[in-house]
């Protein structure tokens, strides 16, 4: 410890020692470097899994190209992509009857191909399928079942789901949700319309980094 000293004056003067606070400057300093270094590790990271995560999407996509070519050219079917999703739509009318939950010959056809392709080992890389039903808002009332539109989207979702259990799908990443005529893609007041909002959708859930993990919506 430094003596005080007096100076010619006689006033008291107490010596000023830098040396700690050099010291808690150079602390400050690595750990800006250490916190900078843990940042860019975390982005670099979530950079890797979002390349990846891309990467799997494109190769899903491209499979499902080549396997749907006419269904696609005719926009009976139509695939979508965003950060962590790839999602397949078809038109109700080539996987089911009108007003109807059993699926039709041809949709079996089409659902047979599709577990083809998401069950190669290397494109089967993907976290779920939520498989979701949609309907317009066309009314209808029957005893029978499905009696209406809720039924009728559910019932579906809940067929293609079984259809894709039974063909080979991990039933660990199989969901079905009926949305009724509740979440439209087009105006129900014309034919066309009405055609676009009877709908199934599978969305194919990947992996995602922390900050773009969603609902995938």
């Amino acid at each position: 410890m430094s003596a005080n000293r007096l100076d010619s004056y006689g006033t008291v003067r107490t010596p000023i020692e830098y040396w700690p606070s050099f010291v808690d400057i150079l602390i400050a300093i690595l750990m800006v470097f250490v916190l900078q270094n843990f940042i860019q590790s975390a982005l670099n990271v979530d950079t890797l899994e979002a390349a990846r995560i891309g990467r799997e999407q494109s190769a899903l996509r491209t499979a499902l190209g080549k396997t749907f070519p006419r269904e696609l050219a005719a926009r009976a079917m139509s695939l979508e992509t965003s950060p962590n999703l790839l999602q397949i739509r078809f038109s109700d009318r080539i996987l089911f009857p009108p007003g109807s939950h059993l699926l039709q010959d041809d949709g079996k056809s089409i659902l047979r191909r599709l577990t083809h392709v998401l069950t190669r080992a290397d494109v089967a890389r993907y976290e779920q399928i939520q498989v979701e039903g949609h309907t317009d808002n066309s009314t209808f009332a029957r005893p029978d079942y499905p009696r209406d539109n809720w039924e009728l989207s559910t019932s579906r979702a809940l067929s293609v789901v079984s259809f894709l259990l039974h063909d080979g799908i991990n039933p660990a990443k199989l969901s079905a949700n009926g949305h009724g005529e509740h979440d439209p893609i087009a105006s129900n007041n014309s034919a066309e319309g009405r055609g676009l909002n009877r709908r199934i959708e599978l969305r194919i859930v990947f992996s995602a980094p922390k900050q773009t993990r969603s609902s995938a919506r």
